[in-house]
């Protein structure tokens, strides 16, 4: 085989190479266009928390145009998962139960269905029971870098939370 017909050879190959890659390309493209029109995409939701001081509260899941009925809310107090709660039209009813006193982070989170995107709700609530007292906060800092923090709380109680110390945007 002469040199002149090698490179022909070569020549249709990078060719028929070519033009099958652009079939498979549009090929693709008319496949996903395809599926996009026949799958509904999953509606976004909207999660509502309301949490009165008892404890008790609602949770209420929107969606545009559905409600979701049929799927469960995750109950999260702080970090911890406490239960599921099935919607029954799109709402569903807590007890949060006897809860530490303080402030806690409560969170509903709407698992995702077929038909309806994941959404959630989160809000502050302080359990029945505390008292919440301004406090003053007070820093002493000597020159070799040791210190003292001494907070005090009007009323005359006695603070037991926690104090973050930063320097310069950075937690100590």
């Amino acid at each position: 085989m002469s040199d002149t017909t090698a490179r022909r050879g070569v020549g249709r190959t990078a060719a028929a190479f070519m033009a099958t890659m652009a079939l498979v390309a549009a090929m693709l493209a008319a496949s996903s266009s395809l599926r996009t029109a026949s799958a509904a995409d999953p509606v976004a939701t909207t999660t509502t928390l309301t949490v009165n001081p008892d404890g008790t509260g609602t949770i209420l899941v929107t969606a545009e145009g559905a409600t979701p009925t049929t799927n469960y809310v995750d109950m999260w107090v702080d970090s911890t998962w406490q239960r599921a709660y099935a919607l029954t039209a799109g709402s569903a009813t807590f007890a949060l139960g006897t809860q530490s006193l303080g402030d806690h982070r409560i969170t509903a989170r709407y698992r995702a269905d077929a038909t309806t995107q994941a959404s959630q709700a989160s809000i502050l609530w302080t359990a029945p029971g505390t008292i919440a007292y301004p406090t003053t906060t007070k820093l002493t800092l000597n020159p070799d870098g040791t210190g003292n923090i001494l907070v005090t709380a009007e009323g005359g109680a006695t603070p037991t939370n926690l104090v973050d110390l930063w320097v310069d945007s950075t937690w100590q």
